[in-house]
């Protein structure tokens, strides 16, 4: 794992475990704190907010901020228990600057600036070109189930349509 997977898994566990929202991450924009591309980790946002009165933020960002660095060894612990499974289950991590990002989830508003991919990364553009299906099912699935699943998203995915989960 390299140094600006970290740095993408770090992100992503602030995104899951804090109460920054997209109201934050835009105004952190506005103010040039960050930018469309950053994937700002726990040390960027703390120096952030003691430089509020340099960025004019708001409390309620301000708040969020540095709730988000009390947060900071919950958000190791997270970022660890994302490297173990990703290792263990060869799972990847795509972040917006990256080639194997869709093309056409760059253009659509409200696209993940990460997720997690497994297979063939190579096939990630054919969302643009072939498609994708999302499947979403059970969080408690019958064995028939499985199954069903597993075989309709192998044929899927080997005429090169995308499988999308969330």
């Amino acid at each position: 794992m390299d140094e600006q997977d970290l740095r993408l898994l770090e992100h992503a566990a602030i995104r899951n475990l804090t109460d920054i929202d997209y109201q934050v991450w835009n105004e952190l924009g506005a103010v040039g704190a960050v930018t469309g591309d950053d994937f700002p980790v726990l040390s960027e946002l703390a120096v952030i907010a003691k430089d509020k009165m340099k960025y004019f933020l708001t409390d309620r960002t301000v708040s969020r901020l540095d709730d988000a660095v009390k947060k900071r060894s919950r958000i190791k612990q997270a970022v660890d228990d994302y490297v173990c499974v990703m290792e263990k289950s060869d799972i990847k991590i795509i972040g917006r600057t990256d080639y194997r990002y869709p093309m056409s989830w760059k253009e659509l508003s409200g696209m993940p600036p990460v997720f997690f991919a497994k297979g063939d990364l190579d096939v990630l553009n054919n969302v643009t070109f072939q498609g994708a299906a999302g499947i979403v099912g059970s969080r408690d699935p019958g064995r028939y189930s499985l199954y069903a699943t597993k075989e309709f998203a192998a044929k899927l995915s080997s005429k090169g349509v995308v499988i999308v989960s969330g």
